[in-house]
């Protein structure tokens, strides 16, 4: 038998193509995001995968005793399944004849009608049964170029990022773990005061929380101000969202002008590596610091107890692919209930890592980012866990969850500071926000819409607390651009010139149509 036509009847004889529906699924994700995610978290999730399309397409065959139209079931399935997070992501305020129907209990009929209808159709159609061949023909050459077209789109994707290995620093366990008694004392012989920058993600400034959320979080204001902190009740940032914030303010310029991110072929690959290769560290190396960071896996074992020590299962689902996975499929209805244990370890691990940091005779400069009080809304006030209703199936203008979970990060940094004065009391410690929280407002940085300037300034507006040794003085009202400037100045008379005060707005999905809303928001707070 010629090879063509036995390859031929191979393509049409073996429905092959819900394993290609599910491989096109996973590596389009991966394909979009081929620098930032681990290639292993994605064969992971594509051999989970092929496991449940293999069980759903064994037991259909079971029941149908017809394999092919069985396979067209499955990949129905799979296309349904990966399409339902999509979809409801631009369905957000959705109305018709002014019902929001952009809610997962309509969105959830609905696909549960075209489920069953669709199975009905394919299971009981003549022409289907009669054409099974052709159609499994079509299907399958059709998934095979997805995929092909997937991985010649990851491959063009793919920007080799260099990682230099001498920003590691290695430590001893049975040095790290030990307790603030041990090591309440002051480094001897060391003339550069240790440097802590925390970023807490998404805590808005005292004006943003009493403007916009009627709550006026002067406790935690004042606590810092008792401790010798310098409060900036009035900070911004210098953009709306992480990537573009925390570039800015480790690399000490604004990032959208350098000429590498214009001319970029992908953004957010030169993102990541200005930010793992950030000028701040490189400035903190040469001056002869250790660098911990909870970016460096040594941290990652050594100062953290994660997740995966108690529960292996969270903290795979806390993976950042496998969070892209369950946030485009129908998992998403129930994403934060799937990885709200594994989030919250590894919260109460990032508190507890500073709590437990030791003090060398070596300066170090520690960067860590504890994603708290960003949604999901995992703590309430006392740091117990919300019940179903309460957190994972809220939604992120949810006004009562942000509040109690900005209580509980409020505490929490309180302990921290405290533990780091005593133990380390020539430090500068640096508590800040990396953006505001403006979604009491509305979604707009998902919307297609201009969002008004009150959404700016809630999202802009950040928490800023900072703790200067007796000696170095800084000003108290800076924008994270300048954070570093002013610092390094300070510390290593540096001579940096000091930025002008600027913000820009972008959305999440014009990632990088970047404009300025500086005069804006000086006109608003000038009223």
């Amino acid at each position: 038998m010629p090879v063509k036509v036995f390859n031929a009847i191979k393509l049409k004889s073996l429905p092959f193509h819900p394993f290609l529906v599910v491989s096109f699924q996973i590596l389009a994700i991966y394909a979009v995001n081929v620098n930032i995610v681990k290639i292993s978290s994605a064969m992971s999730v594509l051999l989970v995968a092929f496991v449940f399309t293999t069980l759903s397409l064994l037991f259909l065959s079971f029941i149908t005793k017809d394999i092919k139209r069985s396979a067209i079931v499955v990949s129905f399935y799979i296309f349904l399944f990966f399409t339902y997070g999509r979809l409801f992501e631009i369905m957000p305020g959705l109305q018709i004849v002014g019902m929001v129907i952009g809610r997962n209990k309509y969105l959830l009929i609905f696909y549960a009608l075209a489920l069953i209808a669709g199975t009905l159709l394919i299971l009981r159609s003549k022409n289907i049964k009669r054409n099974s061949e052709e159609i499994t023909y079509i299907l399958n050459m059709l998934s095979l170029t997805l995929v092909i077209v997937s991985v010649l789109v990851a491959i063009s994707n793919f920007e080799r990022i260099v990682v230099k290995s001498d920003g590691h620093t290695v430590f001893k366990s049975d040095d790290i773990i030990k307790k603030v008694k041990q090591v309440s004392q002051i480094r001897k012989n060391v003339s550069k005061p240790n440097v802590y920058f925390i970023i807490l993600d998404s805590y808005a400034s005292h004006r943003t929380l009493k403007k916009y959320y009627d709550w006026d979080d002067s406790g935690v204001v004042e606590a810092f101000r008792r401790r010798g902190f310098s409060v900036n009740k009035k900070a911004y940032s210098n953009y709306p969202f992480t990537g573009l914030s925390l570039g800015a303010t480790l690399n000490m310029r604004y990032v959208h002008e350098d000429r590498e991110f214009i001319d970029a072929k992908s953004k957010i690959s030169y993102l990541a590596k200005i930010k793992d290769q950030n000028e701040v560290i490189q400035r903190f190396k040469s001056e002869g610091y250790d660098i911990i960071s909870d970016e460096f896996e040594d941290y990652k074992l050594l100062y953290k107890k994660r997740s995966i020590d108690k529960n292996k299962i969270s903290s795979w689902l806390s993976d950042e692919f496998i969070d892209m996975v369950i946030r485009v499929s129908i998992l998403c209805i129930m994403q934060e209930e799937l990885t709200v244990d594994a989030r919250r370890q590894d919260i109460l691990s990032d508190f507890e890592a500073l709590k437990r940091m030791d003090i060398a005779n070596k300066p170090k400069f520690v960067f860590t980012h504890i994603l708290c009080p960003h949604p999901p809304y995992i703590f309430k006030v006392d740091g117990s866990k919300p019940g179903l209703l309460e957190s994972a199936w809220g939604r992120v203008e949810n006004k009562n969850g942000y509040i109690s979970q900005l209580r509980f990060v409020g505490t929490q940094i309180i302990e921290v500071v405290d533990i780091l004065r005593i133990r380390d009391p020539s430090a500068v410690i640096i508590v800040q926000a990396d953006h505001g929280h403006g979604y009491i407002l509305g979604d707009y940085l998902l919307d297609s819409k201009k969002p008004p300037i009150e959404f700016i300034d809630a999202q802009y507006g950040i928490f800023s607390a900072i703790y200067l040794p007796p000696g170095i003085v800084i000003p108290e009202k800076i924008v994270p651009v300048n954070l570093f400037r002013y610092i390094f100045n300070a510390l290593f008379n540096a001579k940096l010139d000091i930025l002008p005060e600027r913000t820009f707005f972008t959305k999440i999905k014009e990632p990088f149509a970047i404009y300025e809303v500086t005069s804006d928001l000086n006109r608003l707070n000038n009223q």
